[in-house]
């Protein structure tokens, strides 16, 4: 049972991109949340199919999916955070930043769970 809540435990994203941002940057924000969390299974199923769980390097010997948690969560908190402060964004300075955090987010979980 634990097993099941700590898989999907990202899930909690969800309601705090809802409540975090403004009114209309909500369905941004919960279409970041999701993409964020479908890229972190996608990268944790390609370790898995690769061969290694805890990484290539295996520095860190956390499995992939709390190390990509790890840093997925902290890019969303930051970027939640900072929506909160910022709810009067302009929809496509949004967007941008959305893009960018996402991507920056992928990069980096990557070369994380490499090692």
């Amino acid at each position: 049972m634990i097993e099941i809540i700590l898989n999907w435990i990202d899930l909690a994203w969800l309601p705090i991109a809802f409540l975090a941002v403004g009114k209309k940057n909500r369905v941004k924000s919960v279409l970041f949340a999701l993409s964020c969390i479908f890229m972190l299974r996608l990268q944790v199923e390609l370790m898995h199919e690769i061969g290694f769980d805890a990484g290539i390097l295996t520095f860190i010997q956390w499995p992939a999916l709390y190390k990509g948690m790890a840093i997925y969560g902290f890019f969303m908190s930051m970027f939640f955070g900072l929506s909160a402060v910022s709810k009067n964004t302009d929809p496509y300075v949004f967007m941008g930043a959305s893009i960018s955090i996402f991507f920056l987010s992928f990069c980096i979980s990557s070369v994380v769970m490499v090692l």
